[in-house]
This record gives structure tokens, sequence and C-alpha cells, in this order.
């Protein structure tokens, strides 16, 4: 089996998926920058390293990166591969340990490169260009980097990765009669979380009846304050705190007739097919890296402005037969069922890596 040190957070359920299969082919190892924080990783029997001592968190996540890449140059062990999740972060380390590594791509690190500046964008596409292979879960991702970073089609990789569990872990009755929308992204202005809170204050206080579910998850710490005192007010959100494990997770999309991923950027997450795995039907902003899942997700109105569109969801979704609710669960899970197989993922990437390795 080849080794394969994994670069990310360990407190991601992204990291998640692909720790649930790689290791049917690959010796793993994690090394993560992050430390003091709980670790969702911890019933996958997979080594996590934090090499870094606590005191590096007060010197901002930029440096760490740099001290995690300079440290695998200097103290790891050069066999096996590298595969950063994440390009501007992890992707650094990779870059900077002079060592031969894969690197995931995150889409609002590449998508929102403009805005980030010249001297970015220039590290950006030396850490992609100096890849080995750059994976990615979505075509339009794909055609960003050929186009905007000249990476050769052959060196990318573009195929989406479900956790079978999710599929396994359906219950249709734990589904009640009252209309639950779940959002499945951890609290950040990415996912516009403030925006969803108060397109359904509006739709509550125009007569509307529901439930709305949010999770923590890895949230920015300022604006999960700001999300909380937004929703204090309704007792119809809820919002989990912190962490949750794969279990709690696959509970509460069993009981949502709809999983809300709007945000302003995107690739195709895995927490889009988590959801509609367990049946609850995604709603999406239209999105060019959504289009594999559109025809069988519900898409915000792009005539109407966010917060209009978002209520008129609310409003659409609510009045919806209970009959046709169930027949778009139906039509959603079948899909993700058909579609993507977690064993025809890892024969492609495991031949991939034979390949460079």
């Amino acid at each position: 089996m080849c080794d394969l040190k994994v670069l990310g957070n360990s407190s991601s359920p992204h990291l998640r998926t692909w720790l649930r299969v790689l290791p049917y082919r690959f010796n793993l190892r994690v090394y993560d920058i992050h430390t003091g924080r709980p670790s969702i990783l911890e019933n996958l029997r997979v080594p996590v390293v934090v090499p870094l001592p606590g005191v590096f968190r007060r010197v901002g996540k930029l440096f760490q990166y740099i001290f995690l890449g300079l440290w695998l140059r200097w103290f790891c062990r050069r066999d096996g591969l590298i595969h950063a999740h994440n390009a501007s972060g992890y992707g650094l380390s990779a870059l900077l340990s002079g060592q031969a590594y894969i690197i995931t791509t995150y889409g609002s690190e590449v998508y929102g490169a403009r805005r980030r500046g010249v001297i970015y964008r220039w590290i950006l596409k030396k850490i992609l260009s100096n890849a080995r292979l750059v994976t990615t879960s979505s075509d339009h991702m794909r055609r960003t980097l050929v186009r905007c970073y000249r990476l050769p089609p052959g060196r990318i990789f573009s195929k989406m990765l479900l956790d079978p569990r999710f599929l396994d872990g359906f219950a249709i009755d734990s589904r009640g009669q009252e209309r639950t929308w779940f959002v499945n992204r951890r609290m950040t202005e990415l996912y516009c979380t403030i925006s969803v809170v108060q397109a359904f204050k509006v739709f509550v206080d125009e007569g509307g009846v529901g439930r709305l579910v949010l999770l923590e998850g890895d949230a920015d710490r300022d604006y999960a304050a700001r999300v909380r005192a937004e929703a204090e007010d309704c007792s119809n959100i809820e919002i989990i705190r912190g962490f949750v494990d794969q279990k709690k997770l696959i509970e509460q999309l069993n009981r949502a007739h709809f999983a809300i991923s709007v945000p302003k950027t995107d690739q195709f997450s895995s927490s889009i097919l988590e959801a509609a795995a367990c049946g609850a039907i995604p709603v999406l902003r239209n999105l060019e890296s959504y289009e594999r899942i559109k025809g069988v997700s519900i898409i915000l109105n792009d005539s109407l402005d966010f917060e209009s569109s978002l209520i008129s969801m609310f409003k659409e979704t609510s009045a919806l037969p209970y009959s046709d609710v169930e027949a778009l669960s139906a039509d959603a899970r079948s899909f993700v069922s058909d579609k993507f197989s977690h064993t025809d993922f890892l024969e492609s990437y495991a031949d991939h890596i034979d390949e460079i390795a």
C-alpha cells in the first residue's frame, strides 16, 4: 500500500469523507496546524499529527502553514506522496516541503483569487503548477484551472466523493410533517448564514410555519456570534453548537426535508451529496459548479435579489404537498446513489496515484 501524508484540518467534514474511503488502498497519516480543537477523526483510526506547539496559534495561519511546510521538509521522511486539502493554505505547506504533492482545491480560494491581489494569485499559480495532480469536484473548476492557471487537463482529476455511510444511514421514518430546512454548511460569511436566518424570520413573521436548523461547525467565531444574535428572538430556529459527529449529522439530515447551500462561490460540495443521500432535497444558489445536481434540486430565483429569493423559496417549499416533497426526496436520493459510487472514485483515484508515485 502506498503511503499518503494528508495535510488538512482534522475537524473538517470534507476531510472526514476522504478518510473514510482512502484507507482501503493507502497508509494514511494526517498533518494538521490546528491545536486544542475537537477532532471528528477520533473514530476513524487514522493517526493525526500536530507538529506545531500551541504557541504557534498566536502567529497567524500563514506562518503556521509556512512552518508546517518547513517542518515536513526538515523532519519528515520523503517516501510516499503528500495530499494537501486546499491550495492556498496546506498547498503552501506542500510546496515548501520539497516533496511530491497532490492538491485538492476549494472553490473560494480559486474563484475569489482576483479579489485577493497579485501576490496571492502568483503564489496560488505556483502551488498549482508544481502539483503532480490537482483534484476538483466540478467540471466548472476544471475549466477554470485550465483557462486561468494553464494547468494541463491530464493533471486534473475531477470526480466527486460521497461517504457511503450517508446512503446506508437513510431513515425515512425520522422525518415528520413539520417542514424542516437544514443548513449543512458551517457559519461563515461565504455561506450567507445570516441572510438565510433573516429571510426565514420574515417568512415566519408573515405566517410561515416550519423549523430552520443551523450547524455551527468550524465557524468564524465573530460571524457565528452575529448569527446567534440574529436568531435568538425566533423560537423556530435551532442552532447546533460546535462540531457534530457523523452519526448525529445523519440523524439531523434524516429529519430535514430540505438542505440549504447558498454560498457566494463554491465547488460541488460533498455536503450537498450527503444531504441528498439522506433524502433532504438540496436548495441551491444558481452556481455553475452545481450543474450536475440541479435536476434534482430547488434552485433560487435569479430574477429576485438574494434575500427575496430566499423568502420566496421558504414560502414555495413550505406550500409543496407532502407527496411532492417525498417524490423530490426520492429522486435526489436515487440520483446520488446511482451517480456517486465511492468504489469507482477510489479505483480512479488510485490509478492516478499509481501513475505519479
